[in-house]
């Protein structure tokens, strides 16, 4: 099976493998390539970016690292079936996943209204608009590799953090006033 992703959302085309007989690697080509590999209708790895980059099998890890696909599949896909390892069952039934992945579709959503795309330069402002600001070591991060001229995406490399989870601290960073994206947000 092949067709566009113009044609279909990540999530449609999921639906319509999630059953639980079907195994096999989903292909993804264009400007966020990367493969979602099912056996007997589990989810159990995601790869994103280019050769040679390590699968997400841990299942804590595994729908964050669809959303990244989902938020930025265009171009092609290809399903290759293929016969499932027969080493037990492991990752979470597609339908859970999915379930999961509209939970934060829906959190992007509200993200995205401040933070449009991982294109987006932010920069920490110069006073606060309160007295203090409570931050974690995560969040901390981000923001000390905040510039004013990395992009979200490079703050992602520079982190070493998934992209919906520098999108979601650049949000609230915004939301409270201490940084602002770079069109004046």
């Amino acid at each position: 099976m092949r067709g566009s992703l113009a044609e279909v959302s990540l999530p449609e085309l999921l639906r319509f493998l999630d059953r639980p007989t079907v195994s096999g690697r989903l292909h993804l080509y264009g400007s966020q390539a990367g493969r979602v590999v099912l056996a007997r209708g589990r989810l159990v790895a995601v790869e994103t970016g280019g050769p040679g980059q390590a699968p997400v099998e841990d299942p804590d890890e595994v729908v964050p690292a669809l959303l990244d696909l989902a938020l930025g599949a265009d171009g092609e896909f290809e399903f290759e079936p293929v016969h499932p390892v027969a080493n037990g069952l492991r990752g979470q039934p597609l339908s859970e996943a999915l379930r999961e992945l509209d939970d934060l579709l829906a959190v992007w959503r509200a993200v995205a209204a401040v933070v449009p795309s991982v294109s987006v330069v932010p920069r920490l402002v110069p006073r606060l608009q309160g007295n203090s600001l409570d931050i974690d070591a995560c969040q901390w991060r981000v923001v000390t590799a905040i510039d004013g001229q990395r992009s979200v995406a490079e703050l992602t490399r520079v982190t070493g953090y998934e992209a919906f989870q520098v999108c979601q601290i650049v949000q609230r960073l915004v939301a409270v006033g201490a940084a602002e994206i770079a069109d004046g947000r």
